[in-house]
């Protein structure tokens, strides 16, 4: 996610970022095997990892064979 209106508020209010990874593993989880069991979700990286300046998060969906 190169943008996020939660975190890009944050940034703005000079707060540390949200650390959102936990929401996120149970929401794309589920989402994900919700539109096809075989799909695995992996973070790359979500606060309140680090991450580069130019993106907050990154996830990665692979379907299993």
């Amino acid at each position: 996610m190169m943008d996020c209106r939660v975190q890009s508020a944050r940034k703005r209010k000079k707060l540390y970022d949200y650390p959102c990874k936990s929401a996120g593993l149970v929401e794309y989880t589920t989402f994900a095997e919700t539109i096809d069991s075989r799909i695995h979700t992996e973070c790359i990286a979500c606060p309140p990892d680090k991450h580069p300046d130019d993106w907050y998060c990154s996830w990665r969906f692979t379907i299993k064979e």
